[in-house]
């Protein structure tokens, strides 16, 4: 199976790209993986936001493939421990889901269409996270949910 991640804009910290580069070395002991980056648009003060969220999440959703599980990033989305999170991937991988894709929007979050077309709109934390540095918790979730998923010691 493969694992997708589809993010709105250029990661600029170094020290989030280099976690970043760490779980996806790991994650690709488990599995393929790929991670896409869209533009993002100019949040002015003037600025429609709705207007926004919706040409990103257009973005994303080209970026998506038609059989792929989608799961979309939302504070109001549902909460799953680790364990939760590697029971919906070992499931997607027992029934021959070839893909999943998780997608993170921009500052504003993400449209309706990419909530609508998710088959799981999830919440990392009751907390709040830049976007930037959501990626780094993401991807170190995975790759605890592929070690849970192998009985490996990594979760304890």
């Amino acid at each position: 199976m493969k694992i997708k991640t589809i993010f709105v804009g250029k990661l600029q910290d170094r020290y989030l790209k280099e976690g970043i580069e760490t779980y996806r070395d790991r994650i690709s002991r488990y599995s393929q993986i790929e991670l896409l980056e869209v533009e993002d648009e100019a949040v002015t003060a003037k600025a429609d936001r709705n207007k926004i969220k919706g040409i990103e999440a257009d973005r994303l959703l080209k970026r998506v493939s038609p059989d792929s599980v989608l799961v979309a990033l939302d504070e109001k989305g549902k909460g799953l421990s680790s364990e939760g999170l590697a029971g919906f991937i070992h499931k997607a991988m027992d029934s021959g889901v070839k893909e999943i894709s998780f997608v993170v929007g921009g500052s504003l979050g993400l449209g309706e269409k990419v909530k609508e077309r998710a088959d799981l709109i999830l919440s990392l934390s009751p907390m709040t996270f830049t976007h930037q540095m959501v990626r780094v918790v993401l991807l170190e979730q995975i790759y605890r949910a592929f070690t849970i998923i192998k009985g490996e010691p990594y979760h304890k």
